[in-house]
């Protein structure tokens, strides 16, 4: 069973932007629909992001709070398996304190922060705070394509080498709990290959999933990527 937690703002007529912490967090369930032991949990700490993805608007949203660590003392104890996300969980400067609140909670799940890697080396050593708080967590870092192709659905140019990086660096520092999150879309489908190959390469774990629609996290009910219009792919044409 999955539980996904959300950060949730509250605006009241008389105060905006305030919390009401556990309530407003929302908690949706996939599967199973007794849902008093959920085992597997998304926690998406922030909806803030740097990245302009084609495939998802969690970055257009502008007003929302992220709810304070204190607040993941409440998450079931029954999650096996804990995926620490956003938005951007490296740009939440007390993702430190989230991740031992989380692990204080749960100590026998597993965890995973899945990250953009865009901050570049800035995360390494923020990694190995982690590390010391959870010895086996795990880290999620996102490829949608090899080069130029990741760097346009990410919308970030220069993304993919500071991906490079930061698995290098991490590697480097000892952390072998690494795997590369592929999003597959019809604009990189011809690249998941070639992602794969380069997870071989860097010595780490190979994860994908396939783009769509999501209330909580992509904010829209359309799936209108369907068009290939980056030059590296030719002239504009349908995938199916």
């Amino acid at each position: 069973m999955l539980c996904q937690i959300i950060p949730e703002t509250l605006v009241d007529t008389k105060a905006k932007e305030i919390y009401r912490p556990f309530d407003t967090i929302r908690l949706a369930y996939a599967g199973n629909t007794d849902m008093t032991y959920p085992i597997d949990a998304v926690i998406a700490i922030t909806y803030r992001c740097q990245a302009r993805c084609r495939m998802c608007s969690i970055w257009q949203v502008k007003e929302h709070n992220d709810v304070p660590p204190e607040v993941y003392k409440k998450i079931p104890t029954t999650l096996n398996d804990v995926n620490i996300s956003g938005g951007e969980p490296f740009l939440r400067k007390d993702l430190a304190d989230i991740v031992s609140v989380v692990n204080d909670r749960v100590p026998h799940a597993r965890m995973v922060v899945s990250t953009n890697a865009f901050l570049g080396k800035s995360i390494i050593p923020r990694a190995m705070e982690l590390v010391e708080i959870k010895p086996d967590i795990g880290f999620g870092i996102s490829v949608d394509g090899v080069g130029e192709v990741h760097d346009f659905i990410r919308g970030i140019d220069g993304g993919f080498q500071k991906i490079v990086t930061v698995v290098k660096g991490l590697k480097a520092e000892g952390v072998r709990n690494l795997r590369i999150a592929y999003t597959l879309t019809t604009e990189n489908a011809d690249d998941m290959i070639k992602v794969y190959q380069l997870a071989k390469e860097l010595g780490v774990q190979f994860t994908m999933q396939v783009s769509h629609d999501s209330d909580f996290f992509f904010g829209k009910n359309d799936s209108s990527i369907v068009k290939v219009r980056h030059p590296l792919f030719g002239s504009d044409k349908m995938r199916g």
